[in-house]
């Protein structure tokens, strides 16, 4: 009896040492940086360079996103999706068999900073877009994810990102807007004391 159940669990651990075994051999593939952060001033664009190595036998093909961590805001009556300016070129490729970090395939992450960033109002899955100015830094946690697409276990890695958008000085916007307005005002101050004499 006791035979039999060594004999069984000789056979599991085999087929699991050879599965383990195949899906290595398909899915062999790493990135670099595994983290990384980029701070984007107003009205400039940042790119990083991600790179992917493959030191498998097979060549592997590959789809590229940016998943945001903290880009949904739940409200009472919905959600606010934020939609930074982040862009990956190329989104899909194929990463060559036998290459090693030092030989890596590059790709780009660009983040566009403008003063308006665009969101959509979720109410009810009905999306509303709007504008909102870009005041002080927003910070946006997310994940470069590769996912491979050309084996037959689909795997995918990451590399984890912080990408801080500086905003408008909520200081120096204020002391504008009040110039502006003192401006104003003593323009149509002057008008009509003039209209008057």
């Amino acid at each position: 009896m006791v035979r039999a159940v060594d004999r069984k669990l000789v056979i599991v651990i085999l087929i699991l040492v050879l599965f383990a075994q195949s899906v290595k051999a398909q899915t062999s593939i790493g990135i670099w940086p595994a983290k990384f952060e980029i701070r984007t001033p107003m009205f400039t664009t940042n790119s990083v360079y991600l790179f992917l190595f493959n030191p498998s036998n097979n060549d592997v093909n590959v789809q590229i996103k940016f998943n945001c961590k903290n880009c949904v805001q739940n409200l009472r009556f919905g959600e606010n999706i934020i939609e930074p300016g982040i862009s990956i070129t190329p989104s899909e490729m194929t990463v060559e068999k036998n290459t090693s970090a030092y030989e890596a395939k590059n790709f780009t992450l660009r983040v566009s900073n403008s003063p308006f960033i665009k969101s959509y109002l979720n109410v009810g899955g009905v999306l509303i877009p709007y504008w909102s100015l870009n005041f002080g830094e927003k910070e946006i946690d997310g994940d470069v994810e590769v996912t491979t697409t050309s084996t037959r276990t689909f795997v995918t890695i990451t590399s984890k990102g912080k990408i801080i958008l500086e905003g408008i000085d909520v200081f120096m916007f204020s002391f504008a807007v009040s110039i502006i307005i003192f401006v104003c005002v003593l323009g149509i101050y002057l008008h009509y004391k003039r209209m008057k004499i």
